[in-house]
């Protein structure tokens, strides 16, 4: 399924225990990049974006996740087009589309996520009560815990109801930098 949020194109497959995913094979091309909040593991479909995670080289729990993520997937090393892609994103002269794989619910949250405008934040409340869910909360914890695709669908701007940062997948120092550069720049 196709749909458009925020002007950036998502496709999205839900994988959830006891409903049928899509077995199309798909070739993922990914790499390791640096960025401007250092290491980072970008993998892409013909679809879309499928991870953006900050980590190092050395780190394969980027490359197993999305192992896991796409079981059916041939993964290609491809540096050139994977670093292009990337120039891209980060300075900002265009947002890929984005090819999501997870349960409903987590893509009810994902789909949420793309809603909050750059410079801005959101508390976990806020974005279970943007899908309907008001008792979520912890629930929409998770699911932005799980996010494949750091920075550009922006789980660094979910924020405590009591303004604090709290915790970051991929350090807090990395979720800091990113509200500050978006701040600055709004």
């Amino acid at each position: 399924m196709s749909v458009q949020s925020s002007r950036t194109r998502v496709t999205t497959e839900i994988a959830e225990t006891g409903k049928k995913v899509s077995r199309e094979k798909h070739d993922i091309l990914y790499a390791w990049h640096t960025s401007p909040f250092g290491s980072c593991f970008i993998a892409t479909t013909t679809e879309g974006v499928c991870q953006l995670s900050f980590t190092n080289r050395e780190n394969q729990e980027p490359l197993n996740s999305l192992a896991l993520r796409w079981p059916e997937a041939k993964l290609i090393v491809q540096e050139k087009k994977t670093k292009a892609l990337l120039d891209k994103i980060f300075t900002g002269t265009e947002t890929p589309p984005l090819h999501l794989r997870g349960s409903e619910f987590q893509l009810q949250v994902w789909q949420a996520l793309l809603a909050i405008p750059k410079g801005e934040t959101s508390s976990y409340q806020q974005v279970a009560q943007a899908i309907n869910k008001l008792k979520a909360c912890r629930a929409v914890g998770s699911a932005v815990g799980a996010n494949p695709i750091a920075y550009i669908i922006p789980c660094h701007r979910v924020i405590l109801s009591s303004g604090e940062l709290g915790n970051y997948h991929w350090g807090v120092e990395i979720k800091q930098a990113m509200l500050s550069g978006e701040q600055q720049r709004h």
